[in-house]
Formats: C-alpha cells, structure tokens, sequence
C-alpha cells in the first residue's frame, strides 16, 4: 500500500496506512491480507464488483458500510 495518498489512504480506516516490504513476510503483511480478505468478501457477499471499491476504487468503506445499512436495516 505504498504510494502518495493525498487524500488519505483509502484503508486507513483498517490502519493499513504502512508501506510494506514486498521481499518479507511479517507479521504486518498477515495482517493486511488478512484484513483485506474480509474487505474483498464483503464485496463479494454483497455483490459488488472488486473494482469498484477500496483500495482499487473511489468507493471508500465508510460509505459503503452506510449503503449497506440502509439497504439491509
């Protein structure tokens, strides 16, 4: 998740705000994919296109947890 965010990272909300090392697997790295595997299933429980969202996307998750919510009650 490196890179220039000027709005924010789009997963800070996870706080994935850390660049990774792509050469080493810690303990950092199992978390993100861990938490980014439930983002993605999230997406897929609700039938949303992977590409739409965060971190790939516009759709922010905050938002997307209020659509849900609305939608379901």
């Amino acid at each position: 998740y490196a890179g220039f965010h000027p709005q924010g990272h789009p997963l800070g909300v996870l706080g994935l705000i850390e660049p990774l090392d792509p050469m080493t697997l810690d303990s950092k790295k199992v978390r993100a994919f861990y938490v980014t595997q439930q983002v993605w299933s999230a997406y897929n429980s609700v039938g949303m296109c992977d590409f739409v969202g965060a971190p790939l996307n516009t759709l922010q998750l905050d938002p997307m947890i209020d659509y849900i919510n609305a939608v379901t009650g």
